[in-house]
């Protein structure tokens, strides 16, 4: 125990050792060595993001899970999507709202142009080597997406780290974004890669407090309905996608290629 604790402070003397000898300027590397550290001892690649048999022990530090069936339940399915690649089912007593060439699907708890909302997307993994997400190269995405959320200039007040929801490994960010109304909405994302494919779950929020910097209130309060979407999320194969219908191409949200531009909700 005593090895551990030292262990631990190693890593975390030279987490901070990389971020302060690389500088503001080398952000996206000293997250890629500081994502090294901590997925080290994580587990070997393998099972296609799939968490760990039932009952497995924890050692201090283990990715997050929550299983599916402590969650929200979920309604029906909308047809295979992403040409046949995933099937979404929105959170119980959502609404679906009407397809859009950004996005897959798009839920809403109560009306249109109103928050809670959660939009699904899917789009090529920049890291062609990255196929499938697993627990060994997390980090590797990890670091990929602070990258480009340092260059979109987005407010990250929690970064991408993994967690398992159902039988599916995500990282998991947190950002704030600004309406155009001048409202704050506090945006959860879930990234997981399938077949060289990453799809994102966002659950975006109202924050209701006085400082947008104070939204984990409104966030712990819906944040269950995002986890309980991705971990329902199904990936059929494709010689079972084959024969089963698919939603029709327009708009062709299934083939975008690359990430979207960020559109944040303006109820």
């Amino acid at each position: 125990m005593i090895a551990g604790a030292i262990g631990n402070k190693v890593g975390n003397f030279a987490a901070v050792v990389v971020m302060n000898l690389l500088g503001q300027a080398c952000w996206p590397v000293a997250c890629l060595a500081i994502a090294c550290l901590s997925f080290s001892g994580c587990g070997s690649e393998g099972g296609g993001g799939k968490a760990s048999p039932a009952g497995a022990e924890k050692s201090a530090g283990a990715i997050k899970r929550r299983a599916a069936d402590k969650l929200p339940a979920v309604g029906d399915y909308l047809p295979p999507l992403d040409e046949g690649r995933i099937e979404i089912a929105p959170p119980a007593g959502w609404n679906t709202m009407p397809r859009d060439v950004l996005y897959l699907a798009r839920f809403v708890q109560g009306k249109v142009s109103e928050l809670p909302r959660i939009t699904v997307t899917a789009w090529d993994t920049p890291l062609p080597e990255i196929t499938e997400l697993t627990e060994a190269n997390a980090g590797q995405l990890a670091a990929e997406l602070v990258s480009q959320l340092k260059k979109d200039k987005k407010t990250v007040p929690e970064p991408p780290k993994p967690i398992i929801l159902g039988e599916t490994l995500f990282l998991r960010h947190v950002r704030r974004a600004r309406l155009a109304s001048g409202g704050e909405v506090v945006v959860q994302a879930l990234d997981t890669v399938r077949g060289g494919r990453i799809y994102t779950v966002e659950l975006f929020a109202d924050i209701n407090a006085p400082r947008g910097e104070e939204y984990e209130a409104s966030l712990t309060n819906v944040r269950d309905f995002g986890y309980a979407v991705a971990a329902n999320l199904k990936f059929p194969s494709s010689e079972s996608s084959a024969s089963e219908p698919t939603e029709p191409s327009p708009p062709a949200a299934g083939e975008v290629k690359d990430k979207p531009a960020e559109v944040n909700p303006n109820p």
